[in-house]
């Protein structure tokens, strides 16, 4: 069993193509279920999701009654996976769904982690240089190997979730979490990268510094072998579609 969870934000115009790619690119996994987290959305995309979950009940949704931001999200939408492993990817299309089967072959090799590396990367200037940066700080305190480059296509092995689970951080950084946890370096797959179809981020400044700042405070946690009991589940309240 496959799962896949997808946080969505502001993202109404992009629900049902969305859904569309990725069931295509399922086609191929024996059993499968795709989870669309709607992180506090101002525009119609939880109804949009609706809408998708009554075409199909491979579709599920949760929507959380406010803006916890992607991580958080991704976090709250993995704890509901049924899968023996989990996707995760972006609403915005910049990664390819076909690239879900050298994840899924690299998990079945027993990698308990494995994160899809862009071949060329589709980020302006400045944004390659925040990763760089953001690379060299994860690098230096989460003991993220130098040349793994964290992208938001990730292969989990629900093993490894199950360590992660019933707890987190007010300042929660899913990778921190999962690299915690992970004796030796994670798989990598080379990945494509495509434009987002959206026309600008909807990562702001502020969101940007505060993901930095999760980063780093994940770091320390890691360092000092601490742990704090917080769940955005408890927190936010959502709605999930399960039949």
């Amino acid at each position: 069993m496959i799962s896949i969870v997808i946080p969505c934000f502001n993202s109404e115009a992009n629900i049902g193509h969305l859904v569309t790619e990725v069931k295509r690119a399922s086609a191929s996994f024996k059993e499968s279920e795709l989870i669309l987290v709607d992180d506090a959305s101002s525009d119609h995309t939880w109804s949009n999701i609706l809408l998708e979950t009554e075409k199909d009940s491979w579709v599920k949704g949760i929507r959380l009654a406010k803006n916890v931001g992607e991580h958080k999200a991704l976090y709250v939408g993995i704890c509901q996976t049924i899968g023996q492993y989990v996707l995760t990817m972006d609403d915005d299309l910049q990664h390819d769904p076909e690239d879900f089967s050298k994840v899924v072959e690299k998990l079945q090799e027993g990698n308990l982690l494995v994160y899809g590396a862009y071949e060329k990367s589709a980020h302006g200037f400045f944004r390659r240089i925040g990763s760089f940066w953001n690379g060299l700080v994860a690098s230096a305190l989460l003991q993220k190997p130098i040349h793994l480059h964290f992208s938001s296509l990730r292969g989990i092995d629900k093993k490894l979730i199950k360590k992660i689970q019933g707890y987190d951080s007010r300042f929660f950084y899913l990778d921190g979490e999962l690299l915690r946890h992970v004796k030796g370096s994670p798989s990598v797959v080379a990945i494509k990268h495509r434009a987002s179809i959206f026309d600008k981020s909807r990562y702001t400044f502020l969101k940007l510094i505060l993901l930095h700042f999760s980063m780093i405070r994940s770091g320390f946690q890691k360092i000092q072998g601490r742990k704090e009991d917080y769940s955005p589940v408890a927190e936010a309240t959502f709605s999930l579609n399960y039949e």
